[in-house]
């Protein structure tokens, strides 16, 4: 199964085939020239006319694993270069992506603790002993060699102007030049004084309602409910 998603639209396909042949059935990769977001399989490499961006989910995962594994070892409690570079992810996409105005200072800050933290990661675990730690380094090496596609949320502008299209979407005509079609059905909007009444129905006086408007089923009592102010002489 295979799947290809925007933020508004998903294709799902099922093909025989796990690589390069079911993405060409899929007919979305072939042609598709804009951001493709994914993980660091390398089938997706294959598509030159992409803009690649590496899913940062599936990189803090792996650090997690990478984590874990030293918090069990001899160094537990010492320096861990996974949990640096993880921290530096989430620190930028809070700074990136949940503020009006990034702070410069602050995002360089945090990029350079992210290199640091995979060039030293990549730098121990170079000469790995172990099956397991051969799988550590090569995310070191991935996010060392590939830090531009982990981190263009943070210099591409493209993305600036996604994040402005999630949160306005009539922002989103602005930026691509598109014109949105006027609904015929839908009724002018003025601009009204808040004193003002906002239903028709609330410019007639109480008195003037049928008596069906008091509550359902009630009943006009002509002693009580017409005559109350009447007395006989």
């Amino acid at each position: 199964m295979h799947s290809a998603s925007t933020g508004k639209y998903s294709l799902i396909i099922v093909h025989d085939r796990r690589g390069r042949d079911a993405m060409n059935a899929a007919g979305v990769l072939p042609t598709f020239a804009g951001v493709a977001v994914h993980d660091a399989w390398a089938p997706y490499d294959t598509y030159p006319q992409l803009s690649h961006a590496l899913c940062n989910a599936h990189a803090l995962r792996e650090l997690a694993a990478v984590t874990e594994l030293a918090a069990d070892s001899d160094t537990a409690g010492q320096w861990c270069w996974a949990t640096q570079v993880a921290e530096s992810l989430r620190e930028l996409n809070i700074l990136v992506n949940h503020t009006e105005i990034p702070d410069a200072d602050a995002v360089a800050e945090q990029v350079r603790r992210y290199y640091d933290g995979v060039v030293i990661g990549a730098h121990t675990t170079r000469a790995p002993s172990t099956k397991l730690e051969r799988k550590h380094h090569a995310p070191a090496r991935r996010l060392r060699d590939r830090q531009g596609d982990y981190l263009p949320f943070v210099t591409d502008d493209r993305f600036r102007q996604q994040r402005r299209r999630a949160r306005d979407p009539d922002d989103q005509a602005v930026l691509e030049g598109v014109r949105l079609p006027v609904n015929p059905h839908r009724r002018r909007t003025f601009l009204r004084h808040p004193q003002l009444p906002r239903h028709r129905l609330e410019t007639r006086h109480q008195l003037l309602r049928r008596p069906g408007h008091i509550g359902r089923g009630s009943r006009l009592d002509a002693r009580s409910s017409m005559n109350s102010g009447f007395r006989p002489s």
